[in-house]
């Protein structure tokens, strides 16, 4: 186990401006505000001092000016109306309608009164703004809003315009400096850094299981196209890790879960969640109901398959992962830690009961492994900024350099399926970003460390994706097993 405070003065001296000071003071004071974890992490960075002292009434009052939520959404159209440009940093999506060429937005964290039926962006700033806007289909922008009222002749309604337009990217990102950075830490500081860096106190944990187990849930993070299932007991923090701590990725719930919502709208002609993002969270998945089954079950194979579906006469093409969460009873739980077989997916919709879809998905993480978060889980001391540390990941998922080390390393047979062989190279890669991304060469490597931490936790991982299929479909996949991949020596 890492000393926390060697680790403490080596990531203040390796990742002097990009360490933050987290403590539950801190973020007792600002839950009233429900910040996604990026948003708080730059807000405690513009705000604190090198100690890490927070200058906690400027934080409140750059807050309660420049980040609304929904309850603000009357007052901002007042004072818009009354021609006060607004300044305010918010979720932004901005929408063309092919048919008429209009351009608007939503702020969908301010509700309807900001949608793109009162919206517009004027021609001359659309030919001003669009290469910035268009890095992203939906991110967190700095926006000054202005309002263009109604007219009688012409008549013409009135609406909320985008007058400027500035990423929220507050920070330069060296991905070379953070793959080099890593070859100053042990890989226990490392995993312990990675902690911190999404929230959790690393000494808070019993076991480098559990630490590693957490640490899954970030393989969609950093690899195109990580499709997992996660089923774990209330109170373990997935929801918060998928839904609050990256701004790439996008939570959806439940009953509020469409094919719409998901893929495509085909009234609106407006691709769904699945475009623009790195991964999609289907959380309270036992909840999800879809009016067609069999339509969304073989369209959602071909996704997960390819990362192309076609909704209507529209083809999606996404890299964006899709990660399946929700509940486990005990008794469940009870009988995978005995060793039994279960069938974990008897309370998922039923179309996921089909193995040949299950089967897309590359991994199970066991979420019983996981504690209930405590106390003892909150991080009080400095880490890595979330918002720094989420941005990395999403740079690294272009890094193909690592799949080829990865490949490199990786004994396949030669008869081993398609399915199983891609899923496990998937999630090694996944793996390997995290914890080595220092990893150029073979000679950065040591074989038993990667054979332990990247190889054997995405066997384990795919081996429980295999046995689920055995139990939906006995007779296709009884008895088979994952390959036999080894690390060449």
């Amino acid at each position: 186990m890492a000393d926390p405070e060697q680790l403490t003065q080596k990531l203040r001296d390796v990742f002097a401006d990009m360490s933050v000071f987290k403590s539950n003071k801190t973020q007792s004071s600002l839950t009233q505000y429900k910040l996604p974890s990026f948003l708080r992490d730059w807000l405690l960075h513009r705000f604190s001092d090198e100690e890490g002292h927070l200058q906690l009434e400027d934080l409140h009052a750059f807050i309660e000016a420049h980040v609304p939520t929904n309850e603000d959404a009357n007052d901002l159209k007042t004072r818009l109306s009354e021609n006060e440009e607004v300044q305010i940093l918010a979720k932004f999506v901005y929408n063309i309608d092919l048919t008429t060429g209009i351009k608007s937005f939503n702020l969908p964290d301010l509700g309807p009164s900001f949608n793109e039926k009162v919206t517009r962006i004027p021609d001359n700033r659309w030919d001003a703004l669009k290469d910035v806007i268009n890095r992203n289909s939906e991110t967190w922008a700095m926006l000054q809003l202005g309002y263009d009222p109604p007219t009688k002749s012409p008549k013409k309604p009135g609406y909320i315009t985008l007058e400027d337009y500035n990423d929220f990217c507050p920070y330069e990102v060296d991905v070379d400096y953070y793959k080099e950075a890593r070859r100053q830490f042990s890989l226990d500081e490392w995993i312990d850094l990675l902690l911190g860096a999404i929230d959790f106190n690393a000494q808070g944990f019993e076991s480098e299981r559990q630490k590693l187990t957490l640490i899954s849930r970030l393989l969609p993070f950093v690899e195109n196209r990580v499709n997992l299932i996660e089923l774990a007991p209330k109170g373990t923090g997935k929801t918060t890790l998928f839904g609050y701590v990256s701004r790439y990725g996008q939570l959806l719930t439940g009953a509020g879960i469409s094919r719409a919502t998901l893929l495509y709208n085909v009234a609106q002609k407006k691709e769904g969640s699945i475009v623009g993002h790195d991964f999609v969270t289907l959380d309270e998945v036992q909840t999800m109901q879809f009016s067609n089954d069999n339509e969304m079950g073989s369209t959602l194979k071909n996704y997960l398959e390819k990362g192309v579906c076609t909704v209507g006469d529209h083809e999606v093409r996404s890299n964006a992962g899709m990660i399946l969460c929700g509940n486990i009873d005990q008794q469940k739980m009870d009988q995978m830690n005995r060793g039994q077989s279960v069938n974990l997916l008897s309370e998922l919709p039923k179309f996921f009961h089909e193995s040949a879809l299950v089967d897309r998905f590359h991994g199970y993480i066991r979420g019983q492994d996981l504690p209930r978060v405590n106390q003892s889980h909150h991080l009080d001391g400095w880490a890595l900024n979330s918002e720094y540390f989420t941005t990395i990941l999403h740079e690294l998922r272009a890094d193909g350099s690592q799949r080829s080390l990865a490949e490199s390393l990786l004994d396949i047979p030669e008869k081993a399926d398609h399915r199983d062989s891609e899923a496990i190279l998937r999630l090694t890669t996944a793996y390997l970003k995290l914890l080595f991304p220092h990893a150029r060469t073979r000679d950065d490597l040591d074989p038993d460390a990667f054979e332990r931490y990247c190889l054997n936790p995405a066997k384990e991982m795919r081996a429980i994706i295999r046995e689920q299929m055995a139990i939906l479909d006995p007779h296709e996949y009884g008895g088979k097993k994952i390959p036999n991949i080894v690390v060449r020596r």
